[in-house]
């Protein structure tokens, strides 16, 4: 089934996920018209909530990272979406061979982060500039061997 794209249709997105809708919503302030297509039954993309079994359990993306310059917080605050911060001293963290790393440890991952974090909002990279870059230049003492480095990779 072809839709009929009139004269007023200025734009075509693809997708209906995150990004298709913000750019959608990006076009129409600016005063396009846009059509948004999408291959599924329901929009969102990753972004999928499930409640089929009487319950919502969500089934793709729910977790807004680097929350402080992700452009979703604003959205969710302006949907008026309930923000929960993360419970870190609830989370395990494993290493590469899949054992988990004690909880001394985790803790020192976690300021390790926070220490990265903070780096990362005071320090401009280029486009294209890796973690493990940032990492190699904000915290040049861990070595390759070490096992807060493999964490990290």
């Amino acid at each position: 089934m072809q839709p009929e794209l009139g004269p007023d249709v200025d734009v075509i997105v693809i997708g209906a996920g995150v990004s298709g809708i913000a750019a959608a919503s990006t076009l129409v302030a600016a005063g396009k018209s846009v059509m948004i297509l999408e291959a599924r039954k329901r929009i969102g993309g990753r972004v999928w909530t499930d409640v089929s079994k009487g319950y919502p359990m969500d089934l793709g993306a729910s977790w807004l990272h680097t929350f402080w310059f992700n452009p979703m917080t604003q959205k969710a605050k302006e949907l008026n979406v309930e923000l929960v911060p993360t419970v870190y001293a609830n989370v395990i963290l494993y290493d590469h061979d899949g054992d988990p790393i004690s909880r001394k440890l985790t803790r020192s991952m976690f300021s390790q982060m926070n220490h990265i974090h903070a780096h990362i909002r005071n320090v401009s990279y280029p486009p294209g500039t890796t973690l493990q870059e940032v990492i190699n230049k904000c915290r040049p003492d861990y070595p390759p061997g070490d096992i807060r480095h493999r964490v990290w990779n």
